[in-house]
């Protein structure tokens, strides 16, 4: 049940699903990591986590691009479609 928070559920047919895997994998990690901080807690602050953040936010923001990127992927080899959602 849609509870109107935000926008409702919408479909994405695989041809959306493919352009977002091919503008996915076109993002350089290593060029969008050295725009942050150097500083671990100053990281995870410009990122919105703030300094509490616990561990290393580049790991973090890389592991789960990374899954991401390979759940995006997939789902165009196998020519499927998504369902998105804002909650």
């Amino acid at each position: 049940m849609y509870d109107g928070i935000d926008g409702p559920p919408r479909l994405l047919a695989p041809a959306a699903v493919a352009e977002i895997a091919r503008a996915l994998y076109a993002v350089d990690l290593d060029d969008l990591m050295a725009d942050l901080p150097s500083h671990p807690k100053d990281a995870a602050a410009a990122c919105g986590f703030g300094r509490e953040f616990a561990g290393d936010v580049r790991d973090y923001l890389i592991e789960h691009f990374t899954a991401m990127r390979e759940f995006y992927g997939g789902a165009t080899r196998r020519g499927q479609c998504m369902v998105m959602w804002t909650d």
